[in-house]
């Protein structure tokens, strides 16, 4: 999502610009899973995954938390039949995977797209 308050890096123009093709739709909103804005709004995008958008978003990449404008737009976030399958505040360093699949898991972890700077426990 890109939000009002801050303008975009032309890296995080650029980025957008290469999903294109990927865009299923566009909102205008003032929240996303795990964030609320009050009195501001985002553009808040929405875009068909597969290995080629993975691919681009690698490419602008260091891990998850690095998922912060004016760089990138913020909070690279994942759904799943509609709903938040992974959820991300990559200013605050908080994500929430919902799945009790361990397959999952570590086909994210390889992927190289998520995992660089999260925590690991046990």
């Amino acid at each position: 999502m890109k939000r009002d308050q801050m303008s975009l890096d032309p890296s995080g123009i650029e980025l957008l610009e290469q999903l294109k093709p990927f865009l299923k739709e566009k909102k205008r909103e003032d929240h996303w899973p795990g964030t609320r804005l009050f009195g501001h709004y985002a553009d808040i995008y929405y875009f068909h995954c597969c290995a080629e958008a993975t691919k681009i978003l690698l490419s602008y990449s260091s891990g998850l938390y690095s998922w912060v404008q004016p760089k990138v737009p913020d909070d690279l976030c994942f759904l799943r039949n509609g709903e938040p399958w992974l959820m991300n505040t990559a200013h605050e360093g908080n994500s929430y995977l919902d799945t009790d699949v361990e397959e999952e898991v570590m086909r994210l972890d390889q992927s190289g797209l998520l995992f660089h700077d999260l925590p690991r426990r046990g």
